[in-house]
């Protein structure tokens, strides 16, 4: 049996971002912008 028959999706919904906390992302964060603006950082990653 595969892992993928057995898990099911869960529902998810859009709440204000003040009452996030203790939760989990349902769907990927993308940004309308490249941040920084160029092709390398300073840093080896960048968290939220």
């Amino acid at each position: 049996m595969k892992l993928k028959e057995k898990v099911t999706e869960l529902s998810h919904e859009e709440v204000p971002l003040r009452e996030c906390y203790g939760r989990v992302l349902g769907v990927d964060v993308e940004s309308p912008m490249d941040l920084p603006p160029f092709h390398r950082s300073a840093v080896d990653g960048y968290a939220v």
